[in-house]
């Protein structure tokens, strides 16, 4: 069977996975059809109006809310509108939703001290009542069962791999003690960046430099090109934390350097994760048929920071206890 061309392969695979149309397409056909741009311009009127109405009544409640509420509903109700179909839109809305709810609830905990503090909700629970909402709006829209299956474990990996981590994140972020401890929090993203950037080297000498000099290349296994991979990048990584850790003269305690390599280690896994998924589907990094450093879409980018977070997280919230019983 001959080989297809790339660029032909590039095509095809784009007009598959590219969406055709927006969810607040079906409102715009209706009220303003043939007009250029206005998917676009609903969605951000829409969304600009639900911003205000949030923020009128943030600052009704709490005024310190305010900033969040915007912010949160107006990326919400944006994301949802410009989803590839309503019931996406919708799953989007509620994943914007638990990490709004969740900064307001941290904000609420640790910046003020009005009635509204008996309100707050632990985050794994608003995290369980999203999955019941996704699940139950799959389930009323999908008429086929394995679709509805589908896109459920689509959805709980999403709130898993994304929502969940980055209502941590905002967890550790908004407490008022973070401040405290710059270098500590940086370091983790420094170490992470530093074992990344050793993936792409890794990357670019071998798809590269190996592929015109040493023929053998070509014919090493897989496995042992993924092994090497990981050993660079957390090889790398050590080296960044080494080397941010002696700059910002922040604690070099067996704990620090156990939790940013496990971090590392994790996020590496990660990340072979995410491209063992677009292999599985045949589909690679960015829809692109040829290998480029660059190539990566956004999860890609995200996803080695999300999954070692899992890790650093107890100890993050360790050196917070630490520090407000320093404090106290």
């Amino acid at each position: 069977m001959p080989r297809r061309d790339t660029a032909e392969y590039d095509r095809e695979l784009l007009e598959r996975m590219e969406p055709k149309m927006f969810a607040v397409n079906r409102m715009t056909d209706r009220l303003t059809k043939d007009v250029r741009g206005a998917a676009v311009t609903i969605a951000l009127v829409a969304a600009s109006i639900i911003a205000t109405v949030s923020t009128i009544i943030a600052m009704h409640t709490n005024k310190t809310l305010a900033t969040c509420a915007a912010v949160g509903s107006f990326a919400g109700v944006l994301s949802a509108c410009l989803a590839p179909t309503r019931s996406d839109g919708v799953a989007i809305l509620v994943h914007e939703g638990a990490l709004t709810v969740t900064g307001m609830n941290t904000m609420i905990v640790h910046y003020t001290k009005s009635k509204l503090e008996m309100a707050v909700v632990d985050y794994l629970f608003v995290a369980l009542a999203s999955w019941a909402i996704i699940v139950i709006l799959r389930i009323i829209v999908s008429k086929k069962m394995l679709e509805c299956f589908l896109m459920v474990t689509l959805d709980t990996v999403a709130l898993l791999h994304v929502t969940v981590i980055l209502m941590e994140v905002l967890d550790f972020v908004d407490h008022p003690l973070a401040n405290n401890l710059p270098f500590e929090l940086a370091s983790f993203f420094v170490t992470v960046a530093s074992a990344e950037l050793g993936h792409y080297v890794f990357n670019m000498v071998t798809c590269q430099l190996m592929h015109r000099l040493l023929w053998r290349w070509k014919h090493m296994s897989s496995r042992v090109s993924m092994v090497l991979d990981f050993i660079v990048s957390v090889l790398f990584g050590a080296v960044g934390m080494v080397i941010w850790m002696l700059v910002g003269d922040t604690d070099m305690s067996t704990w620090n350097i156990v939790a940013l390599l496990g971090a590392v280690g994790l996020s590496q896994l990660g990340r072979s994760f995410i491209s063992l998924i677009h292999e599985t589907a045949m589909a690679p990094s960015w829809n692109r048929g040829t290998y480029s450093v660059w190539n990566n879409g956004i999860m890609e980018l995200m996803n080695p920071f999300l999954v070692g977070w899992i890790v650093f997280y107890p100890y993050a919230k360790t050196i917070l206890e630490a520090e407000l019983s320093r404090e106290k």
